[in-house]
Formats: C-alpha cells, sequence, structure tokens
C-alpha cells in the first residue's frame, strides 16, 4: 500500500507543480457501496490513511524541495564537506597524512619559536641565498644523478646477470647475511628448500633456471646492506644491476603470463626489499606493492590454502608465508607514500603461517605438522607476530590517509592503546626468549625490527593530533605518545650484549648496518622521528620563554639525538642513499635552536648549520662519485619503469621547500591548508 501512495503523492505533487500539501477533506457524508445509508461521520480508517500521506509528503519535502522527484537533489550528505587536501603535493607526486613531509610544515613555528619578530619575513631566504649553498646542493644533485644513469647505463651495455655472479666465497657470505636478517620478517623461502637448489646450482650451474639465478642475486642484492669487506662498493654497484636485470625479466611482456608462479611471487618480493634496501627508486615502492598484491590475488593466495584439498603441505605453507610476507610490505609501502593499502580485512581469508621451524616441514611432508605453542620462537615467530596486528595497521592507514577528515581523538586513542599493547607484549615475549638458552632465539636486529615495524604506525597515527595548539589536554597526551615513540625508534640497542653501537666503532652489528646503509623504510623513519623530536625542542622553547638558559640542559638529551641523526645521514650519504637535503635540513633545525638559547640570530644560526652540512655533504659525495658528467642531468627515464623527475633524492623533495615555511610562507610543495 505505502509505494502505491508514495507514488500518488509524487504524481499530485507534479501536476500541482508546487510544495503544496495534501489537505485533509472537511467533514463530509459518504455513501457505502454496500448500503444505502449515509455515513454521517468520516471513517476512522480513512483519516488515518490522510495522517500516513501528509506525513509521507513531509518527508519527501525534506528530500525533494524543489517540488518533483525528477528535479529532486540527492539526500543530504551526513559526511563533512572536504575543505583541506590533507596532503602535500610535490612535483608530480601526492603524499598522504602517514607521509613525513607533512609534518615539515610544522617549522612554521620555528621561524620565530619565542613568539618575538626575531626572523623578519624572508630573512632566512635572504641570508641562506647570499651563501654557496644553493650552488652546493645543485653540484650535489648532478653527483648523484651521474651515479645512478652511470650504473644503469653499465648495465645495459651488459646485462648478462649470469656472467656477474661473485666467487662462491662471496655468495656465501652474501647468502647467510640475508637469512639471518631479511627473511625473518619477509618469510619468502623455505630455506631447507633453496639450499638445496643452491648446491644443485653450483654442482651443475648451467642447468640452473634464470628464475632461481635472479632470485639468489636478489637475496645477495638484500645482504649487501651487512657485507662489510674492502671490495662493498663494487658488489653494491653490482647489486644494483642485478635489480634491473631482475626488474628487466619480470615485466617482459611476451612471458608476462608464466611469471604467474611461486617462483615470481617470490622474485617480486625479493625485487621490492632489494630495491629498498638499495635505494633503487625507493619512493615508488608503493606502486610497485600494488602489482605484487594482485599478482598474489590472480593466484588465489588471498584464499586459504584449505580451499585447495589437492595441495600439498609445504606449498600451502609456502603460500601462507608469502600471503603475510605481501601483506607487510603493502602496509609498509602506503606508510612511505601516505597512501591507503588499498585492501581491507574482508578481502581476504588466509590464515596466518604454523609457528614451526623449516626443518619440520618438507616436500615429502602429508600430514600438516602441529603448530608449536605462541610461547615457543620459531623461525616463522617474528613473521606471525606482525601479521596478528595486520588488521589494526591497516585501519590505522584508513583513517590516518582519509580524504575527509582526521582521525578523531576517540579513534588515536583506542587504535593507540591496541598498538602500545602489542608493543609491550612483544617486549616481554622477546625478552623472555633471549634469556633462554634454547634455539632459535631472537636476533637484537630481529627485536628492534619487529617494534620498529609496529611502534612506526603509533607514531602516524598520533601525530595530527600531537602537533596541535596545547590547549587541550588530549593533544598533550599525543604530543607525549609521539615523543616517547620517536626516542624509543632512536634509542633501539644495536649489539647482542643489548648495548647500542657508536657510529664511530667497526665494524658495525647487523642493526647499525641496516640503520646505515638501508634505504627505503629507514629513508621515512629517520625522519619522521625526529622532526617529532625537533618539534617538542622547539615547543619546549616556547612554553619555557622566560627560563631558555635554566631548561637547556634538560633540553640536551633531545639534542643529542638530533646530533646523532645528522651523523647518521652523512654516514648514508657516503655510502650512497644521497639525502643531502635530510641532512642538511636537521643541521639548520640545529644550528637554528642553539642560536635561540645562545641568544642571537636564529637566522644566522641557522644558516651556519647549513653551510656547514653543504660542505660536509658535497666532500663526501665528490669522494664516492669524482667523476661527473655533466651530459646525464639532462636524461629522463630508464626504459624499466623505474622514470622518476629526481633521481638525486630518493626523500623526492623538491628545492623550494626545504626553508620557505621557516620565514613565515608556504612554497609550492608545503602542506595546503
Amino acid at each position: 500500500m505505502l509505494p502505491q501512495l508514495v507514488l500518488i503523492v509524487c504524481s499530485r505533487r507534479r501536476l500541482r507543480g508546487g510544495d503544496e500539501r495534501l489537505q485533509l477533506p472537511p467533514q463530509q457524508t459518504w455513501k457505502s457501496p454496500n448500503t444505502n445509508q449515509e455515513n454521517t461521520e468520516d471513517s476512522p480508517k480513512v483519516r488515518a490513511l490522510f495522517e500516513r500521506v501528509q506525513g509521507l509528503e513531509q518527508l519527501l519535502s525534506e528530500y525533494m524541495p524543489d517540488g518533483g522527484p525528477e528535479n529532486s537533489n540527492p539526500p543530504k550528505s551526513t559526511k563533512p564537506p572536504r575543505t583541506q587536501l590533507r596532503g602535500t603535493i610535490s612535483k608530480t607526486r601526492f603524499y598522504g597524512q602517514s607521509h613525513w613531509m607533512n609534518l615539515v610544515a610544522l617549522f612554521d613555528v620555528i621561524a620565530a619559536p619565542t613568539g618575538t619578530s626575531s626572523i623578519a619575513p624572508h630573512g632566512f631566504n635572504k641570508i641562506f641565498m647570499t651563501t654557496n649553498v644553493p650552488a652546493v646542493l645543485k653540484k650535489c644533485k648532478a653527483i648523484a644523478k651521474s651515479s645512478k644513469f652511470r650504473i644503469f647505463d653499465e648495465w645495459k651495455a651488459n646485462p648478462d646477470f649470469r656472467a656477474s655472479i661473485p666467487p662462491p666465497e662471496t655468495c656465501s657470505i652474501l647468502l647467510d647475511a640475508y637469512f639471518r636478517t631479511n627473511e625473518s620478517a619477509f618469510r619468502i623461502f623455505h630455506i631447507p628448500t633453496f639450499r638445496k637448489e643452491y648446491d644443485q646450482y653450483r654442482n651443475q650451474p648451467l642447468l640452473a633456471s634464470d628464475s632461481f639465478i635472479l632470485r639468489m642475486l636478489l637475496a645477495m642484492a638484500i645482504g649487501v646492506t651487512y657485507y662489510q669487506e674492502p671490495d662493498v662498493e663494487t658488489l653494491r654497484t653490482q647489486a644494483k644491476k642485478w635489480i634491473y636485470a631482475a626488474q628487466a625479466w619480470l615485466s617482459e611482456i611476451p612471458y608476462e603470463k608464466s611469471r604467474l608462479s611461486i617462483a615470481g611471487l617470490q622474485l617480486h618480493c625479493l625485487l621490492l626489499i632489494a630495491r629498498q634496501s638499495l635505494v633503487v627508486v625507493a619512493d615508488l615502492l608503493w606502486i610497485s606493492a600494488g602489482s605484487l598484491v594482485r599478482r598474489a590475488f590472480s593466484m588465489g593466495l588471498h584464499r586459504d590454502p584449505k580451499y585447495f584439498p589437492s595441495m600439498n603441505v609445504l606449498q600451502a605453507e609456502i603460500r601462507r608465508r608469502l600471503w603475510a610476507t605481501i601483506m607487510e610490505l603493502n602496509v609498509q609501502c602506503s606508510v612511505e607514500s601516505g597512501m591507503r593499502p588499498l585492501i581491507c580485512s574482508d578481502d581476504f581469508d588466509t590464515e596466518p603461517p604454523a609457528n614451526i621451524n623449516d626443518e619440520d616441514i618438507d616436500e615429502n611432508t602429508s600430514i600438516p605438522p602441529v603448530s608449536k605453542s605462541s610461547d615457543i620462537f620459531t623461525e616463522t615467530s617474528i613473521q606471525i607476530i606482525l601479521l596478528s596486528s595486520l588488521r589494526t595497521r591497516i585501519e590505522i592507514l584508513q583513517v590516518s590517509n582519509s580524504l575527509n577528515s582526521e582521525p578523531s581523538y576517540e579513534e588515536v586513542s583506542r587504535l593507540s592503546e591496541i598498538m602500545n599493547r602489542d608493543c609491550k607484549a612483544n617486549g616481554s615475549f622477546v625478552r623472555k626468549i633471549r634469556s633462554q638458552e634454547a634455539e632459535p632465539r631472537p636476533t637484537q636486529l630481529q627485536c628492534n625490527i619487529l617494534d620498529l615495524y609496529l611502534r612506526r604506525f603509533i607514531l602516524i597515527l598520533c601525530c595530527p593530533l600531537a602537533t596541535k595548539p596545547q590547549n587541550d589536554p588530549r593533544h598533550y597526551f599525543a604530543r607525549k605518545i609521539c615523543l616517547d615513540s620517536s626516542v624509543t625508534m632512536a634509542s633501539y640497542a644495536s649489539s647482542e650484549s643489548g648495548t647500542k653501537q657508536s657510529l664511530k666503532d667497526f665494524p658495525y652489528d647487523d642493526y647499525t648496518c641496516l640503520r646505515t646503509r638501508q634505504g627505503g623504510f629507514f629513508e621515512s623513519i629517520i625522519p619522521h622521528s625526529m622532526i617529532i623530536i625537533l618539534h617538542e625542542l622547539v615547543t619546549q622553547l616556547k612554553e619555557q620563554d622566560s627560563f631558555i638558559g635554566q631548561s637547556k640542559e634538560l633540553r640536551q638529551p633531545l639534542k643529542n639525538i638530533l646530533h646523532e641523526a645528522c651523523e647518521l645521514l652523512a654516514i648514508r650519504v657516503a655510502v650512497g642513499t644521497n639525502n643531502v637535503k635530510g641532512h642538511l635540513l636537521f643541521s639548520a633545525a640545529l644550528g637554528l635552536i642553539e642560536a635561540i638559547e645562545a641568544g642571537t640570530s636564529v637566522a644566522q644560526g641557522a644558516v651556519e648549520g647549513a653551510i656547514k652540512s653543504a660542505e660536509i655533504c658535497s666532500a663526501l659525495l665528490v669522494d664516492t662519485e669524482p667523476l661527473l658528467t655533466p651530459e646525464v642531468e639532462s636524461t629522463n627515464g630508464d626504459g624499466l619503469g623505474f622514470e622518476t623527475q629526481d633521481w638525486s633524492m630518493d626523500f623526492v623533495m623538491p628545492d623550494a621547500w626545504l626553508f620557505s615555511a621557516w620565514d613565515g610562507g608556504l612554497g609550492d610543495d608545503w602542506p595546503i591548508p
């Protein structure tokens, strides 16, 4: 009955051409079709019917204010209008809120941290542009670009990757380094099976498939991060050529369908990790990770192997491990680009891998092994622990990179509490296992990676609230959480004895190698946490306006962390990450803070810090790439999908933004309000 009444109401309104309401007719007599008697009273049912129609008209008028369904507007949205970009535009790239570059806008407060006019408008830029720093930066950019294109051109001239395999002794060192470090968080291989294939390759190298050779080379490329012999620079250069070869092999269009295999997925995973390890266009990994996810979907890895009864036990376990690895790569790469992972929890039902060691299963296993208790550490434990928080981290990325609004305090509080609880539980677990004599035990590197891959999500979740004005206690709470997380990530122990190795000591332990040499995730973790610490220092200077001298000692621990970060970034420049602007940024910021504390010109202090940084980085780059080829500066692209507009900086920092906001202005590449 009601649908018919709605149609009647709509047709009546169309005929009347306006917003005229249906009027209840006056009481009148009417003849029943079943009697000749006149009824002198309105039927209660009729009156109720008219009242219901009036109610329907009222509802329709709210949704069709112009008088008809044909020209009606859609129902009013309950979502607030989009008034912010919620991201940063840099050249051709968009970086969402989880990317650290959005925090650069915090340097607006550095322009006058004590609330005074100690820096005149554009005062910093005026001094900065009179120095030789812009010219030095341009030179550094040319050197870095020359280096990257030189390596690629050398590979194009001789793309035979089989001829570039190192001697067996070097291969063993690199493969051992890979399995000791990377394979714990990103389970890709069944280690006994790989070792068996490797032995077969050593006995009959000509019979090995290209797929195996490339997977072996990529694993060795990742292991180069931890290699500390004299020929390390030669191997780093060669490893980048292996990456180019693997990318070319994976992208060969005539054979693309044949790459849809477990071996192809393993190679793709290794390729992403190797690119971020050796800083080969590592800022575009989110795009490549999306392709990897779709490959996995097309092969059915998003469905648990129990739905494929003919699959053997080892293959089922490898598929579960690979799916967990692909999901971990996807969420970590999403943080790097400030993007959503473009997948939700309802899109897959693959169960976690079994908590077993690789020796517990092989190709002849017919009955699935019983998963060990969760309090027993195995070669798969790190991956299982990371996977247990995957759905929470996906939700954090969804709300942090939302287009409509930033997450509410309630969302931030709920999700950060979950992540904090996970971090504490994981810390207790690894401390308990490391106190035991049983093997295997987690290394210090594995403990740090486990905490780092989770804790960084607390940082991106709480940053929007932490950097707001502190007149709201909730903002102060978020600020404290961010500071604690940043200090924790900067202060991990590195050696197996539980101490942190000095950057001046050599040889490095595994975690120090990771900090000083690896690109990708560490390229963003360092500035993300350091900007929070820098923001805390500036905020304290504002809050302690009259007591700057007295509170200097209290700020010293945070300043020490920033000084070590500058030292770390200088070492990273020397080994080829080419992050000159990151070093220059924090050096200038430290010079500015020290000038405020000393009561001298803050603009001059920042400029002096920038000049010192430019001199250091220029000398380091010249040492690593003494022969500059200017003509390569005009070259763009490499034919393999690696094209970028600025190969020299894997942070993708445009020149314009570097210090413009320190003088109260926003450059073209700053976050748009």
